[in-house]
């Protein structure tokens, strides 16, 4: 079974663990607000009576799309505007990004992210409409 989601919104990134200057952990605010629109983003996406996949799964696409910046260069705008994408060479990395969607798709779309066995078509790029999407695939283990 194959699950197409589009998120729509500008991807975050999720820096967990943040450290006060006594040494104390915590988690940011924004961090937790984040993994509650992405989890809803996520539920709405979802078939009517969706369960959570138990077996191992496959990401056979996995693309954030950020907004353009100031920075890019006329050419480049010019291909954000024609409906092109142009690569996202600097932060966030792909860990940063990686870790808020799975700790979001856990309980909605998979019971553990362990339960991920292959990923492909993995980018991060600049594009006219900010999202993120993504392909998810339950694999056979035999």
């Amino acid at each position: 079974m194959k699950l197409n989601l589009i998120i729509d919104g500008i991807p975050k990134i999720n820096r967990n663990i943040h450290y006060t200057r006594k040494g104390l952990k915590y988690k940011p605010e924004t961090v937790e607000e984040n993994e509650k629109y992405l989890r809803a983003s996520i539920i709405n996406c979802l078939p009517y009576e969706f369960k959570p996949f138990n077996g191992a799964l496959r990401i056979n696409l996995l693309h954030f799309v950020f907004a353009p910046v100031p920075s890019l260069n006329n050419d480049e705008m010019q291909i954000l505007r024609s409906g092109g994408r142009v690569i996202k060479p600097v932060k966030p990395d792909f860990t940063e990004c990686l870790a808020g969607l799975f700790r979001a798709l856990q309980g909605t779309v998979l019971i553990s992210d362990a339960q991920i066995c292959e990923m492909s078509d993995l980018k991060r790029y600049y594009g006219a409409k900010p999202r993120i999407e993504m392909e998810l695939e339950e694999i056979n283990t035999v």
